[in-house]
């Protein structure tokens, strides 16, 4: 892995164990708290590979999206497929913000 990956990580995200009991002890964005595989799992499943669309969708930088996709490259077993989860999340999102035939299969009329 290079050197400019490891510091992306180091710079957005953070998998320190926290004392939060409203939190689990998982990796998240620095910034805005929202775990890394919540987005992974948008940006594989909603976005088709789009790191524009999930960092304008979770409101983060270019460079944050970057960061949890060297993450997860780093860490193949991150559980992205928490399928509930991810549903809803895509779910939620699909209704109000800007997701339409363009991010998924167009839809026969």
């Amino acid at each position: 892995m290079a050197i400019a990956d490891l510091c992306l990580i180091e710079q957005y995200i953070t998998d320190a164990a926290t004392s939060d009991p409203r939190r689990r002890n998982e990796p998240v964005f620095k910034r805005t708290g929202t775990p890394v595989w919540v987005v992974i799992g948008y940006y594989l499943r909603a976005c088709n590979g789009s790191v524009e669309t999930a960092a304008q969708d979770y409101s983060l930088t270019l460079e944050e999206v970057q960061a949890a996709l060297v993450y997860y490259q780093q860490h193949p077993e991150l559980d992205v497929c928490r399928e509930e989860a991810s549903d809803n999340a895509v779910e939620t999102l699909s209704g109000r913000m800007h997701l339409g035939p363009t991010h998924g299969p167009a839809s026969a009329a």
